[in-house]
């Protein structure tokens, strides 16, 4: 059997633009159907400010590193004052590092954040309903579904209630 692939997830500030914005323009490119947003509408507003701005903005932006190189991405934007739930948001991961662990390390890392950052809250993110992949691995990570996304009705809003120990 081959030895693991060694997986890490590195934190972001608005110094990294340059490695955000490299993650996100592939990740609009390769997978369109997972975003909002497009990446010709990203290119409008391209530049460095920009994407410092997003950096600032989203508090907590990481990136999935596998055996070396950048695989993949989340972020968690502050608590929703309505509800006061963290939302998971940005999330992707390169074709080249799937079935590596790097999705599942990905949100375990972004939770992580969440429980520490915001204790005893649940966590949200929308998914379009067809993502299959997406949801199965949501899932995984405790979360159910909550009805359809007042953003999008394309999408599905996912929750996941706080952990016992986050308690």
């Amino acid at each position: 059997m081959p030895a693991p692939v060694p997986l890490e997830v590195v934190a972001l500030t608005p110094d990294d633009w340059a490695r955000w914005r490299t993650l996100r323009l592939a990740a609009l490119a390769e997978a369109p159907y997972a975003f909002g947003s497009t990446l010709a509408g990203t290119l409008a507003d391209d530049g460095e400010a920009y994407w410092r701005a997003r950096l600032t903005t989203v508090p907590h932006n990481l990136v999935v590193v596998l055996a070396g190189q950048d695989a993949g991405m989340v972020s968690l934007v502050a608590p929703d004052p309505a509800d006061g739930s963290p939302e998971l948001i940005s999330m992707w991961v390169s074709p080249h590092a799937r079935g590596t662990g790097a999705a599942d390390a990905a949100v375990e890392a972004v939770l992580a954040v969440a429980d520490g950052e915001h204790p005893g809250r649940p966590v949200t993110l929308s998914v379009f309903a067809d993502n299959a992949a997406a949801t199965r691995l949501y899932r995984r990570h405790g979360f159910v579904d909550a009805g359809p996304s007042p953003d999008d009705d394309r999408e599905r809003r996912m929750v996941r209630l706080p952990t016992a120990s986050a308690r």
